[in-house]
Order: C-alpha cells, then sequence, then structure tokens
C-alpha cells in the first residue's frame, strides 16, 4: 500500500514552500487541522504578496482608509456599499476582459479589505490566524 500523505509544493517566482505530513496511524485530525492551516496560512500570506503586484496596494490602502475607523456594523454596510464597489472597480486591472474574472478580482479586494479590518481589530475570521504550534514561526514572520 502506497504511503498516504498531503503535500503542498511550491517553487517559483521566490516563493519556495514544501509541507509534507505522513498520514500513518499516529495522525490523527487534529494534526491534520494544524497542518491544513499552516498550509492556509502560507497561500494567504502569498495571495496578499501578488495583490501587491497587480494593483497599488499603498494607493488601495489610502482609498479605503476610513473603512478601519468605523465598528464592525458600519464596516460591513460600507464594505459591500457601492461607493466601496466603485473604488474597488478602480483598482481591477484594466487587462482584464471577462466579466466574471472581474467580478473574482472585486471580491478578491473585498476580501483584502475584510481580512485587513479584522487583523486591525484582532478578529479572527480564518483558521490561518489561529495560532497552532505548527504555524507559530510562519505567523512571526509576517
Amino acid at each position: 500500500m502506497a504511503e498516504e500523505s498531503i503535500q503542498f509544493i511550491a517553487n517559483f517566482d521566490k516563493f519556495v514552500s514544501i509541507k509534507k505530513l505522513t498520514l500513518d496511524k499516529e495522525v490523527g485530525p487534529k494534526e491534520v487541522i494544524e497542518f491544513l492551516t499552516s498550509v492556509q496560512f502560507t497561500t494567504s500570506q502569498k495571495i496578499k504578496d501578488y495583490i501587491g503586484k497587480i494593483i497599488d496596494v499603498k494607493s488601495f490602502d489610502e482609498k479605503t482608509k476610513k473603512l478601519y475607523t468605523q465598528n464592525l456594523g458600519q464596516f460591513l454596510e460600507e464594505v459591500n456599499s457601492n461607493v466601496t464597489k466603485k473604488i474597488i472597480k478602480d483598482f481591477v486591472p484594466a487587462d482584464i476582459e471577462k466579466k466574471e474574472t472581474k467580478d473574482a478580482y472585486i471580491e478578491l479586494l473585498k476580501v483584502y479589505l475584510i481580512e485587513k479590518y479584522a487583523n486591525e481589530k484582532k478578529i479572527v475570521i480564518g483558521a490561518h490566524h489561529i495560532v497552532f504550534p505548527a504555524n507559530k514561526k510562519l505567523m512571526k514572520k509576517k
């Protein structure tokens, strides 16, 4: 029988990450959860890095900074408003022509705003923000 494992391997554009969890009788659901949160943390950070390669993050953050002064209810209302959607649309790369792809990037930038808000307000909204021993050293790097 072949060895069972979960693997994540990335090796491109100065992004090198190799994570492997060999599944044997001593590995249970808790270890799998911890491993997957580590992978999710890594990929989440890389997505943010790549957003910075397609948009001017500094300018985007400047245009949306008022969102972070609001309470959660106001923030959620505003991040879903037409005003914020217009700001986001202005930052979607112009070379994206398909409506479905544009819509996906609008949602991606909205997620960026939500994660940034949550991070600033110390709200955990994803498993990748939970500090398991497996990803503690990763979180210190960022």
